[in-house]
């Protein structure tokens, strides 16, 4: 399962879109709990969004009207119009385009595209998500992508832990397509 926080008003005023959510306190935030805790809570946020993936055709025109969908060729297009060093920018363009059928083998599934401790809250065991806008269908390492390349910042230890844990637990083309998606939510950090 995957908790948001209770919705207390959605609706249009003067032409404005409101959504108006419960406010989730915490006692700590992600990087002060144990590394073992950060470590699970983590792995069973990712895991619950794996558990959403759109399998058929049905699945897919069910979901297009309410989540955006990615696949190859939007993250392609999408990597396309980034700012960075060219010769950087050509170099991962190019392997992500060399990588199409591994990036689209592992999309149509929920991922939070934003997935950082800001964007999240932990109560009583659970964690919370917040930023709805971000929530989208696309490769499943596209929010452990984000995740990871902010940890390697703020938190060392619990991104060689996830790291490693997917390189050991999961297939090396698994372990590929997060790195491609590494590499892809670092070209997008790189062009603000």
């Amino acid at each position: 399962s995957i908790s948001f926080p209770q919705e207390l008003y959605y609706g249009v005023r003067e032409n404005y879109l409101i959504f108006i959510t419960l406010f989730i306190t915490q006692e700590k935030v992600f990087v002060d709990h144990a590394l073992e805790e950060q470590f699970f809570i983590a792995l069973k946020a990712f895991e619950a969004q794996e558990n959403f993936h759109a399998t058929t055709f049905e699945h897919i025109k069910s979901i297009e009207k309410t989540f955006p969908i990615w696949n190859s060729k939007k993250y392609i297009e999408s990597f396309g119009d980034f700012s960075m060093n060219k010769e950087i920018h050509t170099r991962s363009l190019e392997l992500i385009k060399s990588n199409k059928a591994l990036i689209d083998k592992y999309t149509n599934y929920l991922t939070h595209s934003d997935f950082v401790p800001h964007n999240f809250r932990i109560k009583n065991q659970s964690l919370y998500m917040l930023d709805c806008s971000a929530v989208q269908f696309g490769n499943k390492y596209e929010g452990w992508a984000r995740f990871l390349n902010y940890m390697i910042i703020h938190n060392p230890d619990i991104e060689k832990a996830l790291s490693q844990y997917i390189l050991e637990n999961r297939s090396k083309e698994e372990y590929l397509s997060l790195k491609i998606m590494r590499i892809y939510k670092i070209g997008f950090l790189l062009s603000f």
